[in-house]
C-alpha cells in the first residue's frame, strides 16, 4: 500500500461529496437558500448517494451556507459502499472553497479540516487505478488530526487491520508553492516528513526552491531541488534529488517486508523529476556489510509504472557462507568468494533480468552461470547455463561432508537452468568423476525441481572403479511403476532400491526398500575412510522414508559375519533448530575385535639393574606425552539432540565381554549422558554412567562405574584366561574439566580402586615380562612353575594435577607380600613408584634371588620396570613418593604394626577399613635398624 493510493482514495471520497455538493447547489440555489438546516442536510445526503451510490450519515451539529463561498461544518460524518461496508468517517469535518473558480475554471480552491477519522481502503486497491474528477483540486490549506488508514484484508471476515495513521497532516499552498507537514506512522514505522519553500536565489524560470527532510523508522530521508509555480494544474512540475540512508535492511521488516537480514548500511539516491510522467534518473543503491558489497544503478523512465526501467546490479561477496545464511539458506564452507551481475529491465508488471553473470570460486571449486531471465515474478524465459569444475573432487566431496573413491581427482558439472518457476527443470545435465583408478560419466535431466508433486529425475551413468565396471541409474517419476528406481554396482557392492513417492498438497512423501550387500567389511571401510576388518559376509536393508525435515530409517538390518545390528532411527530437522536423532538400536552378537583392528600394545622397558637406567634417560622418555594438546572436536554438540536407546545380547572388544546390557544414550542442550542401566560381566551385575557438559568452558566431563567380584576368564576373553582364574572387583567415582586430553587428565578429582583376587600373575604384563618380573617379585613360586597372586589392590585418589596412593598398593604372593606407593603426575604424565618385598610370617621363606626394591619410573607413554634401583635414580624415587604420601599412611603402618602382612593386605586398600590388631610387627628383608617415624618403605 503506497501513500499515492491513500491519497487517491482520501481525494476520491471527498470529490464524491464536493460533486455531491455542488450537484445539489446547481439544482436548487434558490430553494437552498430558503431552506432550514435539517432540509440541506437530507439534500445533501440525497445528492451523496446518488453520486456515489453508496450510503451517508450525518450528525449533528449541522451547518451548511452557501454565498460566495461553500461552508460546510458536521459533527459525526459516515459514509458507507452499497454492501454496508465503511468507506470513511469523521468525528469533526470542516469544508470551505470558494464558488466562482470551481463553477468558471473547474478550480477547487479548497481549505478542510478534519479531526479523529477512518479511510477504509478494500484489499483491490493495489495501485493501478487511477482517479478522475471533475475539477483540479488547489490545497489552499488541509489539516488532518488523527487519521487511521484501515484495509480489508480478507471478504469473509469483514474486518478492516490498520495500515497507517496521521497525528497530524498540514497540506497548503503558498506564493505558489506546495507545502507539507506531517506526522504518523505507516507500515508500522513512525513517520515524519516535512517541505520547506524558498524564494532565495530563484532560478531564471521563476521556480522556487524548495527542501525536503523526513523520517520512515530508521530511514533517512532528504532531498532539494525545485517547483514551477501553481499554474492552475494538478501537480506542478518540480525536480528534486532525493537521499536515503539506513542502518541496514532489517528495518524493513514489518508490514511491508518479513525476514530481511540484519545487512548494511545502506544508501541511496535518485532524482525525482516531474512534468506530467513522474521519473527517477540517476538512481543509486549502494550497501556496505561484511558479508556482501552492493551497488546498483541506473534510472526508470516511469516511477508509477516501471516503464524504462534499466538498472544495471553488481554485488561480491567474500563470505559467501555467512551471506546465503542470513536469508535462510546453510551451504556447506566450499564457497569462499561469489560474484554477480545482471541488468534489470522492463517495467513493475513484468520486471526481467538481462546479462546475468555468476562466478563463485572456493579452495576446490569453481562455478560459473551466465543466462537471462524474462520475467523476474514468473520465471517465464529463464534460462541460465551453469558449469561447475574441481580439480580436488576428494577434497570437495570431504568438505560437503560425503566420502569420496579412493584416488578421485577431477570433478566436471554442467547443465541448463531453464523456467518457469513452478516448471524448472535443469537440462542437459552431465557429470564426470576422474581419478587415479576411476572414470565415470553420467547423463540425465531434473524436470520441476522446485514443484515436488511433478518432479522427475532421470540419470544413467557407467565407467570404471579399480579396474572394475561401475554403473549407476536412477529414474524418479510418479506416472511410473515403482515411481523410484534405483541401482548401483561397483567393485565389490551392489545397491538396489525401489519405493514410491507422494504429494498431498505442499506436503510430500518418500519410501524406498533399500537392499544392500558388499564383499566384506574393509570394502565399505575404505569407502567412509576407516580402517575395518575384512569379514564376510555383509549385507544391509532398511525401509527409508523421506519427508519434508525428515528421514527415517525403519527395520534397519545390518550384518558383517556373525555381528548384526538393527533397529529404528528417525532424523529430524525443524525450520529452525538442531537435527533431532530418536530411536533404537539391538543386537544379539556386536564383537569390534572382529571388526575393527586390534590396536599396538604399549611397550614396556624392563631392567634388571636399577644402574642401567640413569636419570637422563627417563627425562628424555619424559619429552613425549601419551596425552595430547590436540583439541578436542565438540562441535557435534550443537549440530543435534539425540534420544537412543539401546540393547546388546552380547558386546565386545579386543579384551572385554559384556552381555545382556541395556542403556540409554541422550544429548540435549549441548549435555551428553550415556547410561548403562543393567548389563552383565563376568557374571556379575555392571552399571556405569558418563556424562559430559558442553555448556561449561571448559568442558565438563565424569565417569562412574562399579563390579564387584566378576570372573576374570569371563569378563576378559581377549587376555584367554583358563577357567577359575579368579576375580576383579572395580570401583570409577572421575570427573575433570577439559577441551584436551592432556587437560582432561590434569584435571582429574575423584578415585579409582581396583582389586584382583587368585589371579594369574601373567595377566597383569605380557608373558616374558611376566616371567621375567615374576622371577625377581616370586622366585619360590617360579621355580614351582606357579604363577598366582592370591591379591593385588591399588586405591588412587586424584587431585590436583597429581595421582596418589594414599592407602598403598599392594600385590601378595603366598610366601611374600609386595607393598608400596608412588604417585603419577598428571600434568607431566611421569610415573613414580616404589614397591618392598616382606615376607609372610610362619612360612618358612627362602628369600634368595628375591628383588630389595621394584621401581616403574618413566612416563605413560614409556614406562620402565626397574628391579633394585640404586644411586641418584634411588634417592629420586624415594623423595617422589615420599612427598606424594606424606611417609607412611596410618593404614600400612596399621599392617606392619600388627603382622597384617602376612594375612589379607588386599580386602583394606580396597574397602579403605581399618586393618584388625594384632600385636606382632613385620620387619622388611633384610633390615636392621629399627624405624620409628621414617616410612620403611624409603629406607636403603
Amino acid at each position: 500500500m503506497t501513500g499515492k493510493i491513500l491519497f487517491r482514495r482520501l481525494l476520491k471520497t471527498l470529490g464524491y461529496t464536493i460533486a455531491g455538493v455542488v450537484l445539489l447547489l446547481l439544482s436548487a440555489l434558490v430553494l437552498f437558500q430558503l431552506s432550514s438546516q435539517e432540509t440541506r442536510r437530507d439534500l445533501l445526503i440525497g445528492a451523496v448517494e446518488t453520486a456515489t451510490g453508496g450510503t451517508l450519515q450525518v450528525g449533528t451539529p449541522f451547518r451548511l451556507e452557501l454565498g460566495r463561498e461553500l461552508l460546510l461544518e458536521v459533527a459525526g460524518l459516515q459514509l458507507q459502499s452499497p454492501e454496508g461496508k465503511p468507506w470513511f468517517d469523521a468525528q469533526q469535518a470542516r469544508l470551505h472553497f470558494p464558488l466562482l473558480p470551481l463553477l468558471l475554471h473547474r478550480r477547487l480552491e479548497l481549505t478542510l479540516q478534519l479531526e479523529k477519522s477512518h479511510l477504509y481502503l478494500g484489499k483491490e486497491e493495489t495501485g493501478g487505478e487511477g482517479t478522475s474528477l471533475p475539477f483540479t483540486p488547489v490545497p489552499v490549506e488541509i489539516r488532518l488530526s488523527k487519521l487511521e488508514v484501515l484495509q480489508f484484508a480478507d471478504d469473509k471476515d469483514g474486518k478492516a487491520r490498520p495500515v497507517a495513521s496521521l497525528d497530524h497532516a498540514l497540506l497548503r499552498e503558498e506564493q505558489g508553492a506546495i507545502l507539507l507537514d506531517l506526522k504518523g506512522n505507516y507500515s508500522g514505522f513512525p513517520l515524519q516528513m516535512k517541505t520547506v519553500s524558498s524564494t532565495e536565489k530563484p532560478n531564471p524560470a521563476g521556480n522556487r526552491n524548495i527542501r525536503l527532510s523526513g523520517t520512515l523508522g530508521r530511514l533517512q530521508l532528504s532531498g532539494e531541488g525545485w517547483q514551477a509555480p501553481w499554474s492552475g494544474d494538478a501537480i506542478p512540475h518540480f525536480e528534486v534529488h532525493l537521499r536515503m540512508k539506513a542502518p541496514g535492511l532489517r528495518i524493513f521488516n514489518g508490514r511491508l517486508f518479513a525476514g530481511l537480514p540484519d545487512m548494511g548500511p545502506l544508501e541511496a539516491g535518485l532524482q525525482l523529476k516531474w512534468d506530467g510522467t513522474l521519473s527517477a534518473h540517476a538512481l543509486s543503491l549502494r550497501l556496505r556489510d561484511k558479508a556482501v558489497e552492493l551497488d546498483a544503478k541506473g534510472r526508470i523512465a516511469d516511477l508509477l509504472t516501471g516503464k524504462g526501467m534499466e538498472i544495471r546490479l553488481q554485488a561480491s561477496s567474500a563470505r559467501p557462507v555467512e551471506l546465503l545464511k542470513r536469508w535462510g539458506i546453510e551451504i556447506p564452507p566450499v564457497l569462499k568468494r561469489l560474484e554477480a551481475s545482471a541488468l534489470l529491465h522492463g517495467n513493475y508488471a513484468r520486471p526481467a533480468l538481462g546479462k546475468i553473470r555468476i562466478d563463485g570460486r572456493g579452495e576446490h571449486l569453481t562455478l560459473q552461470a551466465s543466462g537471462k531471465l524474462a520475467d523476474l515474478l514468473t520465471g517465464q524465459g529463464l534460462e541460465l547455463p551453469l558449469q561447475l569444475h574441481s580439480s580436488d573432487a576428494a577434497a570437495l566431496l570431504e568438505a560437503l561432508g560425503a566420502s569420496a573413491p579412493a584416488g578421485l581427482h577431477r570433478l566436471e558439472l554442467s547443465g541448463r537452468l531453464l523456467g518457469p518457476w513452478r516448471q524448472t527443470s535443469l537440462r542437459a545435465l552431465e557429470l564426470q568423476l576422474t581419478g587415479e583408478e576411476l572414470a565415470f560419466r553420467s547423463t540425465g535431466e531434473l524436470d520441476n525441481l522446485f514443484d515436488p508433486a511433478h518432479l522427475k529425475l532421470q540419470l544413467e551413468g557407467d565407467g570404471t572403479a579399480e579396474g572394475q565396471p561401475l554403473k549407476v541409474a536412477m529414474k524418479l517419476d510418479r506416472k511410473a511403476s515403482p515411481p523410484i528406481t534405483f541401482h548401483i554396482a561397483g567393485p565389490g557392492m551392489e545397491l538396489n532400491g525401489k519405493g514410491s513417492f507422494q504429494v498431498n498438497q505442499e506436503q510430500w512423501r518418500a519410501e524406498l526398500e533399500i537392499d544392500g550387500s558388499a564383499r566384506d567389511l574393509a570394502r565399505i571401510g575404505k569407502l567412509l575412510e576407516v580402517e575395518l576388518n575384512p569379514v564376510e559376509p555383509v549385507r544391509a536393508r532398511t525401509r527409508l522414508v523421506l519427508e519434508p525435515g525428515r528421514l527415517l530409517l525403519q527395520k534397519l538390518e545390518f550384518s558383517a559375519g556373525r555381528n548384526d545390528l538393527g533397529g529404528d532411527l528417525a532424523f529430524t530437522r525443524p525450520r529452525s533448530g538442531k537435527l533431532q536423532v530418536q530411536g533404537n538400536l539391538e543386537s544379539e552378537v556386536l564383537d569390534l575385535s572382529e571388526l575393527i583392528p586390534k590396536e599396538k600394545r604399549m611397550e614396556i622397558k624392563f631392567v634388571d639393574k636399577g644402574e642401567e637406567v640413569p636419570l637422563s634417560e627417563l627425562q628424555k622418555a619424559a619429552q613425549k606425552q601419551l596425552f595430547t594438546d590436540e583439541p578436542i572436536e565438540l562441535g557435534w554438540l550443537e549440530t543435534m539432540d539425540t534420544r537412543i536407546r539401546f540393547r546388546f545380547g552380547e558386546l565386545r572388544n579386543h579384551r572385554v565381554l559384556l552381555k545382556r546390557l541395556e542403556g540409554s544414550l541422550a544429548l540435549q542442550e549441548r549435555q551428553l549422558d550415556l547410561h548403562i542401566d543393567k548389563g552383565i560381566g563376568g557374571g556379575k551385575p555392571v552399571k556405569g554412567e558418563f556424562h559430559l557438559d558442553g555448556t561449561a568452558a571448559p568442558v565438563k566431563w565424569s565417569l562412574r562405574s562399579e563390579l564387584s567380584d566378576a570372573d576374570l576368564a569371563t569378563l576378559l576373553p581377549g587376555f584367554q584366561l583358563p577357567p577359575k582364574s579368579g576375580t576383579l572387583s572395580l570401583k570409577l567415582d572421575l570427573h575433570s574439566r577439559g577441551n584436551t586430553p592432556a587437560a582432561i587428565l590434569a584435571g582429574l578429582e575423584g578415585n579409582k580402586t581396583l582389586l584382583l583376587r587368585d589371579t594369574p600373575f601373567a595377566f597383569t604384563q605380557p608373558n616374558e615380562l611376566g616371567r621375567s618380573l615374576l622371577s625377581r617379585l616370586d622366585p619360590a613360586g617360579a621355580k614351582q612353575g606357579r604363577d598366582r597372586i592370591e591379591c593385588a589392590a591399588l586405591y588412587v585418589e586424584f587431585a590436583d594435577g597429581m595421582a596418589r596412593t594414599p592407602r598403598k598398593i599392594a600385590v601378595q604372593f603366598p610366601e611374600v607380600t609386595w607393598l608400596g606407593d608412588g604417585v603419577l603426575d598428571l600434568k607431566t604424565e611421569q610415573i613414580s613408584l616404589k614397591m618392598t618385598p616382606y615376607p609372610r610370617t610362619g612360612l618358612g621363606l627362602s628369600l634368595g634371588g628375591i628383588a630389595d626394591i621394584v621401581a616403574v619410573s618413566g612416563t605413560l607413554s614409556r614406562p620402565y620396570i626397574i628391579v633394585n634401583p640404586s644411586g641418584a635414580l634411588l634417592t629420586s624415587l624415594s623423595l617422589t613418593a615420599a612427598a606424594a604420601t606424606g611417609g607412611t599412611s596410618l593404614l600400612i603402618q596399621g599392617l606392619l604394626d600388627r603382622n597384617l602382612v602376612s594375612g589379607d593386605v588386599c580386602g583394606p586398600i580396597f574397602s579403605g577399613e581399618e586393618p584388625g590388631k594384632k600385636p606382632a610387627t613385620a620387619k622388611p628383608r633384610n633390615k636392621t635398624k629399627k624405624t620409628s617415624n621414617l616410612d620403611i618403605l624409603d629406607q636403603e
